[in-house]
């Protein structure tokens, strides 16, 4: 799991427990998880006494009063990461528990890896290259190369999940491999 790196923002600290539980759960047939670098912002507050244990997670904050949220978080984050993949997971979707169990695997292809959502209410995002688009793709889909995003920057403030894996995805559509389980989950289901 050491080739793997979380990245997640936390703006919404209510939702930090659920995913940090699913992450755990999803990694029960592994030694250990994978790291995990949640980022906080100037103005929130966590008790992150329960998770000191775990040494696999680290807390960043990122205090930029004009640029608290996601993408710069994001942005910030990267340059912590030193894994082979990583995984863009915001602090409203939860993994699957059979999330790492499937991925692990895969990554033996040596590709970016896009999987299917669930989104609730009868409503998916499935993992299809015709759906790498704005709109019709989650953050939380999609495991990359972290060398892909290196040089690549989130505008911040801009809901932009669509607008950059378009982006990585045409710059080589055969690095990218699909795996139509739906191995996130939408808050709204949960």
């Amino acid at each position: 799991m050491d080739e793997i790196t979380i990245i997640m923002p936390c703006y919404r600290i209510k939702h930090i427990d659920r995913v940090y539980e699913s992450l755990v759960y999803s990694c029960r047939n592994f030694d250990k998880t994978p790291l995990f670098l949640i980022i906080l912002d100037s103005g929130s507050i966590l008790n992150i006494d329960k998770y000191i244990e775990d040494k696999n997670i680290r807390f960043l904050s990122h205090t930029d009063p004009l640029n608290v949220k996601g993408n710069s978080q994001r942005n910030f984050a990267l340059d912590y990461v030193k894994s082979k993949y990583l995984i863009y997971h915001d602090d409203d979707n939860f993994f699957h528990p059979n999330f790492f169990n499937v991925i692990v695997p895969m990554l033996k292809y040596d590709k970016n890896i896009i999987v299917g959502q669930y989104r609730g209410n009868n409503r998916w995002f499935d993992a299809k290259p015709e759906m790498v688009k704005p709109g019709l793709i989650d953050i939380a889909q999609v495991i990359l190369k972290t060398e892909l995003m290196r040089g690549e920057v989130f505008i911040p403030d801009v809901n932009q999940d669509g607008y950059m894996f378009e982006k990585l995805y045409n710059k080589n559509p055969s690095d990218f491999i699909f795996h139509e389980e739906y191995l996130t989950l939408y808050n709204s289901y949960c």
